[in-house]
């Protein structure tokens, strides 16, 4: 069954990988392998980070009160890892 992340990504794990499924608009899906969660969310945050760069969408400030978009992802990529993990889970108790 695949899950939803965003509009750009989903997911299913089978016994052996994790599959992401990037869909951009007017582009076919492709599909990505990943032995563990942790590779694929550092894929997904990467991924980000490089679209919200290009876009201008990240400001560098020098204030030191303001997060790194580094760490926000991060922290993200993290809480996504742990909802993903729980939902792999439930799926073996089925």
């Amino acid at each position: 069954m695949s899950r939803v992340i965003d509009d750009e990504f989903s997911f299913y794990c089978d016994t052996r990988n994790y599959t992401l499924v990037h869909k951009q608009p007017r582009k076919r899906a492709e599909k990505h392998f990943f032995s563990n969660p942790r590779a694929m969310f550092r894929f997904i945050s990467e991924l980000k980070l490089k679209g919200f760069i290009t876009r201008g969408k990240v400001s560098f400030a020098d204030t030191k009160n303001v997060p790194s978009i580094e760490s926000v992802l991060n922290s993200a990529g993290e809480q996504l890892m742990d909802w993903v993990l729980s939902l792999h889970k439930d799926s073996d108790k089925k």
